[in-house]
């Protein structure tokens, strides 16, 4: 019939996107983790966190990608990004675990109590101890000074110990 047909397309252009994290250890920002953020082809960034575990990639552009938060561990978290989106995640990050053995003043060993992992200097308790043969053994902590405390009473501690825990240990064993 000779007469020209308007033709109409949807155009979806293709807006980079933010993406935010923030990276915490029980709890507690991660200062100087490493996130990787990597790409379907491979391709990958890697940005280092603030004192307060938050990190920012600009720029980022649609598709599939995955993150990988590195200090201590952790499974890999895909996250997909998608045109015009800005995302933000938190990794919550696996620490060690810490095995003590408690010895009274007479030198024989403490078998049994509840104990508390506490941060210090300021004795914020971070985890609670079971009792695994001799030992108290505490799940996931992150590198820093603690005390050993053993609970008497609701809300009163007695001092056990203090121990240290490296950064990068598979695990901590010690005795205080």
């Amino acid at each position: 019939d000779g007469a020209e047909r308007e033709q109409v397309f949807d155009v979806h252009p293709y807006v980079p996107g933010s993406l935010s994290g923030r990276v915490l250890i029980e709890g507690e920002p991660a200062s100087a983790a490493k996130v990787r953020l990597v790409a379907s082809d491979w391709q990958s960034a890697t940005m280092t966190t603030d004192a307060a575990g938050n990190v920012r990639f600009d720029a980022v552009l649609p598709g599939r990608r995955w993150l990988y938060a590195e200090k201590h561990g952790l499974d890999p978290d895909p996250i997909e990004i998608v045109s015009g989106m800005n995302a933000e995640h938190t990794f919550l990050l696996r620490g060690v675990p810490v095995s003590v053995r408690l010895r009274l003043e007479d030198g024989t060993l403490e078998r049994n109590g509840l104990f508390q992992l506490c941060l210090e200097p300021d004795g914020l308790p971070v985890a609670s101890g079971r009792m695994q043969g001799d030992d108290v053994v505490f799940d996931r902590v992150a590198p820093g000074h603690y005390s050993v405390r053993k609970v008497t009473f609701p809300g009163q501690q007695e001092l056990r110990g203090t121990l240290d825990v490296p950064a990068g240990g598979p695990s901590v064993e010690c005795e205080v």
